[in-house]
């Protein structure tokens, strides 16, 4: 769930000589349907999100889910604010909280952040597979330098957000 990475467009000619040596016929064998690299992409997100269930129930885990889109990009979009709203609420959470509690609490946040659809995360990676055929992806090499110019933005804003929480603290 966490720094994993799912490549499905090998090297053409060099894949299809090794499957073709192998005794692999036919391209089918070479890529999965558009559904199932989705699914693929999505369970990481999915292992996060049911440990979330397990701990806090389903009605809790979901609605803390939904919390978390908007406290990941309001909080990056008003460090001083929001951002730092966040971090103290983190604070109070560790010191506080069980640790199981805490940790289902952080997996959730973990699965709302992998599911933006920015391109290095996995809901970019979803949105890819479902919507654009693997014929049309040249644009994909700006998308993906795009979004981790978005995420070192969104890092650097929480990086302010904890600065100004240290230092007024």
């Amino acid at each position: 769930p966490i720094g994993a990475h799912i490549q499905f467009e090998p090297p053409a000619e060099a894949m299809v000589d090794r499957k073709q040596q192998a005794g692999f016929r036919g391209p089918e064998l070479l890529q999965p349907s558009r559904f199932s690299k989705a699914l693929l992409y999505a369970s990481g997100c999915c292992a996060l999100l049911l440990f979330g269930i397990a701990v806090l129930g389903p009605s809790e885990a979901l609605a803390s889910l939904g919390r978390g889109f908007t406290q990941v990009l309001g909080g990056a979009l008003d460090p001083l604010g929001r951002g730092a709203d966040n971090v103290r609420a983190l604070g109070r959470l560790l010191a506080t909280a069980p640790f199981l509690v805490c940790a289902a609490i952080l997996s959730i946040k973990m699965a709302a952040f992998n599911l933006l659809p920015l391109a290095p995360l996995n809901g970019f990676q979803i949105l890819q597979a479902v919507l654009v055929p693997d014929a049309q992806r040249a644009w994909l090499d700006w998308a993906v330098n795009l979004g981790v110019l978005v995420l070192a933005l969104i890092l650097c804003s929480y990086g302010v957000a904890l600065g100004g929480v240290l230092w007024f603290a």
